[in-house]
């Protein structure tokens, strides 16, 4: 669950947070700015899924920066030269404002940290300065230091912490942990657990969170509690979710697509999807896609070409009874065809 990085350095003021683990839990060690050169980095793998800036960095690139440039603030001007994807110098600038108490500089730290920016990765590090920005305040921070909390491997786990700080910082607004929350509230059994996440489904898919669109759009169709309430509704919201690039929301919205659920029946588009989310690898589309082709959903029925998208599938482990029965039911020649072209993928 891929960061909104313009949350980093909002102004800190906000809700009251939950007081922090006593000293101790975390390593709050006040950094140094490292000295690693040029070492590539990666987005992969963030809990908010935002893109950071692509590149390498090649040094401290402090004389190429005109600081005066960025802002006002010394934390915009950390922020700005992290934003250009100079890391080194963000880390230079926003080290001393950290530890003087600076809660956006502390929550600049953490993400660098974690992500390994410029200098190795150090969750711990991280974690402690996640921490301290907590504390004051700042929803991004709250996120990123509630996932530790829940994950347990950099920080004692604990979860009730974790949940009062996912609580404060989707009250603070950010998208992210409002849908995290609202998974967590839904984990909970009861009517009043699953009215709280839904609202926080909605914050969060208003926001643009497609996993929150698509959560938000299964409780409107009934997928969560059987109660289907509004399934134009819940189409649009699936449709939002489609085109944030959600692979479970294309795949169920070319079925909707096939079958006219929430719409009108639209065979073309939902073969697109299908064909294009199967490409990526994805085992449900390729499933699904195989069935297109042997109803001609979208194009001409081609059982042979059915046959060679399960067979990619069922490489990957899936198993349909379905497509089974359309197997067994291929000759040799055909199977040896639909063999072939699953080959060529």
């Amino acid at each position: 669950m891929k960061r909104p990085l313009v949350a980093l350095l909002l102004l800190c003021a906000g809700l009251p947070v939950a007081q922090a683990e006593p000293a101790g839990r975390v390593d709050r060690t006040d950094v140094a700015a490292g000295d690693a050169n040029g070492r590539p980095f990666s987005t992969e793998g963030k809990p908010n899924g935002a893109k950071l800036p692509t590149g390498q960095q090649k040094g401290d690139l402090t004389n190429e920066i005109d600081e005066r440039r960025f802002g006002e603030k010394p934390e915009d001007v950390a922020f700005t030269a992290f934003q250009l994807g100079r890391f080194l110098t963000a880390l230079r600038l926003a080290t001393p404002l950290a530890r003087s108490g600076n809660p956006a500089a502390q929550t600049l730290l953490g993400e660098i940290y974690a992500g390994g920016l410029g200098v190795p990765a150090d969750p711990k590090r991280a974690a402690g300065w996640y921490a301290r920005a907590a504390e004051a305040g700042v929803p991004a921070a709250q996120f990123q230091y509630a996932l530790m909390l829940l994950d347990g491997e950099y920080v004692e786990k604990n979860e009730s912490f974790a949940d009062r700080l996912l609580k404060q910082a989707a009250e603070g607004g950010n998208a992210n942990a409002q849908f995290n929350y609202a998974q967590r509230l839904l984990s909970n059994s009861g009517a009043k657990a699953l009215t709280e996440a839904v609202k926080w489904y909605e914050a969060a898919a208003l926001q643009g969170v497609p996993d929150a669109q698509y959560a938000y759009a299964n409780w409107l169709s009934g997928e969560i509690d059987g109660v289907s309430r509004d399934m134009g509704e819940a189409r649009k919201w699936l449709v939002k979710a489609a085109n944030g690039g959600m692979a479970a929301a294309r795949v169920e919205l070319a079925t909707w697509l096939f079958s006219g659920k929430g719409g009108e029946r639209d065979f073309d588009r939902g073969f697109d999807l299908l064909r294009q989310t199967a490409a990526t690898g994805n085992v449900a589309a390729q499933s699904q896609l195989a069935k297109a082709y042997i109803y001609g959903y979208g194009a001409e029925p081609d059982t042979v070409e059915a046959a060679s998208w399960y067979i990619t599938a069922r490489r990957a482990g899936l198993r349909d009874q379905e497509l089974d029965d359309l197997m067994d039911g291929l000759s040799e020649e055909q199977k040896q065809q639909a063999l072939q072209r699953a080959n060529r993928r």
